[in-house]
């Protein structure tokens, strides 16, 4: 009978043994979920650490300090184009550090053709291997800015200053097309065919001059963007085949690139918000530019002198000046990254008698 008792106490206390099954199950899975999650946060962070960083090793050359590539497709607005079904960072591959010649690592296209009327062209860095490889390889590839497209056949030229393609390297190749009209798009598409001037991509992409597409590098079976960088036009290097380009100065640190641009657009004095073109200015990937801000005041007023930047014309990101001028030319300077909304455009006001400026020192591409 005592028995009975401390059975039905332990009954009512514990529970049936179904009870104890589904208990167990579910300590299992939370154990299971939980180790998962370790595994899936060490490789993000294995992904995080192990993005090799490009320096610049000679004229049209860089160098690749890694130790290891992880191969996740395209990275666009800070994520990778690998399917839901691959665990990111899954596939790595050691990355050599030695010096990659544009020269002889470009793939599918000739030599660039880069003059003084058409002085500049993007290319896309990836880290590249196929099944089998020990190691992976650098290669570089062309951003393709379109001249015109056929919406009903798919089929686009583009600028020839890049050079010309090899007859159906990219056939059947992925290409991430970063916008369409100017507007952010980031959609990867397959490439039908290519010639040596146009490519066939599918129809009724509403694709306009000047947008950017990116073949993947075919055919290699692994990759996984790097970086962007430029190739300028310049009578400074030792030409190969007639070809005088050199890259843009460059430092990469994580996924903010710092590059000297310049002032494209000169003073900025009005008072009203005025859109500033980014596009070509930056990689075609970017999601942000870093540029440095002045503002000074043009007469003696004891009055603020500010300028404005802002992604959309109503918010103010950030602002560069002093709250009271007091003497003609007296201002400030500092530095920002600003983050672009649908588009590569920026708008700009000043406060009245400011002049304002704004210098491109880099752009992110988080």
């Amino acid at each position: 009978m005592i028995s009975r008792v401390e059975d039905s106490r332990e009954a009512k206390t514990s529970g049936s043994p179904r009870s104890h099954q589904l208990a167990d199950r579910m300590i299992w899975r939370c154990l299971l979920g939980f180790l998962l999650m370790l595994a899936l946060g060490g490789l993000a962070r294995a992904q995080d650490y192990g993005t090799p960083r490009v320096y610049w090793s000679g004229p049209r050359s860089t160098g690749v300090l890694g130790p290891i590539a992880t191969m996740s497709g395209f990275r666009y607005a800070g994520c990778s184009s690998t399917s839901p079904s691959e665990i990111p960072g899954s596939v790595t591959f050691p990355l050599p550090d030695r010096e990659y010649l544009y020269d002889q690592c470009k793939l599918g296209v000739d030599m660039p053709n880069l003059t003084a009327a058409d002085p500049e062209m993007w290319v896309g860095v990836f880290a590249v291997a196929n099944r089998g490889d020990r190691e992976a390889q650098v290669r570089y590839v062309p951003f393709l800015r379109l001249v015109s497209y056929d919406n009903a056949s798919g089929v686009a030229s583009f600028r020839t200053n890049v050079g010309r393609l090899t007859r159906s390297q990219f056939r059947s190749a992925p290409a991430l097309i970063s916008s369409v009209g100017g507007q952010f798009t980031y959609q990867v598409v397959q490439i039908q065919d290519n010639s040596d001037n146009s490519i066939r991509l599918p129809a009724g992409l509403d694709l306009k001059p000047d947008d950017y597409v990116l073949p993947a590098p075919s055919p290699y079976h692994h990759f996984g963007y790097l970086t962007s960088l430029k190739l300028e036009y310049s009578t400074s290097v030792t030409p190969n085949r007639g070809n005088l380009s050199e890259w843009r100065n460059f430092v990469l640190l994580g996924r903010r690139m710092y590059s000297y641009t310049g002032n494209p657009w000169g003073e900025i004095q009005s008072t009203d918000f005025r859109a500033l073109d980014f596009r070509h200015q930056v990689s075609p990937l970017a999601t942000g530019v870093i540029v440095g801000g002045q503002a000074y005041i043009r007469s003696d007023s004891n009055q603020p002198a500010y300028l404005f930047v802002t992604y959309d014309a109503v918010h103010t990101v950030c602002s560069f000046g002093i709250d009271r001028g007091i003497v003609s030319g007296m201002g400030t300077s500092s530095n920002s990254v600003v983050p672009f909304f649908r588009s590569q455009t920026l708008w700009c006001k000043v406060t009245s008698l400011t002049t304002g400026k704004l210098t491109i020192f880099g752009w992110s591409e988080e």
